[in-house]
């Protein structure tokens, strides 16, 4: 059992940013800092990408009259997209990552000057670092694996194979100069992506959860506004704070809701569309020929999907509006009264964050791109036999 003495939200909190700010700040992107600009890291870690996109781009090009092989490289291509469009948009729009930073700490220093909320914002913002935790060492074992996979088959079954069937042109890679070059590639390739994605899963996470976080804070302050309204000696100056704090977060909050929004929408948009065809390609080559790296790739996928999806459904006012509507209107004074009905307005019409503003990203979108996956590969295969 955690004792309220022994635990500090204000840490976690930190903590949670500290986390991404680290990785982001390894390959270049620290967008978390003000003062951020683009340095030799930055453009380590673009050329990286550029250099395996023209790989990619070349091993699709050989590839073209083998359908199969096509299919078991293009899933690779959609990772790689994921990670330079994600380049392209924090180096275009860098002061959108410190925006929502700024927002949320804001919000977060409002609720724990109530000592009240520190538990319950702890609760939420340490299951967010425990989240974090294990993406890190999720990224951090798929990396090890396709890094010594290669060798450790090389030294004992002697065959070469790379973990992954991106080759640089003009490059002989069944020799051993060759195969060494690639697997130099792929090196600097998969340290690069697995700090990239890392950093983004990290950074999506501490924008989103927090927002459960926050809801669960308000809770507890509307109990403690419904308590001061039902006393027989009310205490108006008390009464006019907590309603004054409660219209202030909620506020904040929209404006934290409607800057993930605008952020979010299209690079959704690219991950969500990147990663249906991923998937689709995938199940296609597992049908259709033997290639272990398939089933490493799908669950990547599958993993990505779920994971946004499911803290998609974070950025909703569904729990918002239950507490508010808890208040006890009818006990308020008339001025504030009135004050209750706007938010309650503005709380149905909030912003969440959206798949290109095609739909909302929940559970219901994920349902949903599962069956347009299962709809194209049943396409697909019809169309290949």
């Amino acid at each position: 059992m955690v004792k309220e003495s022994e635990v500090s939200a204000a840490t976690e909190f930190a903590t949670m940013f500290h986390n991404t700010s680290r990785t982001v700040n390894l390959i270049g992107f620290n967008v978390l800092n003000a003062e951020w600009r683009p340095n030799w890291r930055t453009a380590l870690t673009f050329f990286v990408i550029a250099g395996s996109l023209f790989i990619l781009g070349c091993t699709l090009m050989s590839r073209t009259s083998n359908i199969i092989e096509f299919f078991q490289v293009l899933p690779f291509g959609m990772l790689q997209v994921q990670g330079m469009h994600k380049i392209i948009v924090r180096i275009a729009r860098p002061q959108d990552y410190y925006n929502l930073y700024v927002k949320s700490k804001e919000i977060f220093e409002l609720l724990n000057e109530n000592k009240n909320n520190n538990l319950v914002l702890y609760k939420s913002l340490k299951i967010a670092t425990n989240l974090q935790k294990l993406m890190y060492a999720m990224y951090l074992t798929t990396v090890i694996f396709l890094d010594v996979m290669p060798i450790c088959v090389w030294m004992i079954l002697g065959e070469r194979i790379l973990a992954v069937p991106l080759f640089m042109p003009l490059v002989d890679e069944t020799t051993v100069e060759g195969f060494v070059a690639n697997y130099v590639s792929h090196l600097m390739m998969l340290l690069i992506a697995a700090c990239g994605f890392v950093s983004i899963d990290c950074m999506f996470l501490a924008f989103v959860i927090p927002i459960a976080a926050y809801a669960n804070a308000i809770e507890g302050e509307v109990q403690q506004l419904n308590d001061l309204l039902e006393q027989p000696k009310r205490d108006d100056k008390m009464i006019e704070e907590k309603c004054n704090l409660l219209y202030k977060v909620h506020q904040t909050l929209l404006e934290y809701e409607s800057l993930l929004e605008d952020h979010n929408n299209i690079v959704m948009l690219f991950k969500v569309a990147s990663i249906i065809l991923g998937m689709v390609t995938n199940i296609i080559v597992i049908f259709k020929s033997s290639f272990p790296q398939a089933y490493f790739l799908i669950t990547i996928f599958f993993v990505q999907l779920t994971q946004y999806c499911l803290m998609g459904t974070v950025v909703t006012n569904e729990q918002m509006l239950k507490h508010l509507y808890n208040i006890n209107w009818h006990l308020l004074p008339p001025k504030h009264a009135k004050h209750l009905v706007l938010i309650l307005h503005q709380a149905q019409n909030a912003s969440s964050v959206t798949i290109g503003r095609f739909a909302e990203l929940n559970v219901e979108s994920y349902v949903s791109v599962l069956k347009t996956i299962y709809t194209y590969v049943m396409m697909l295969a019809t169309f290949m036999e």
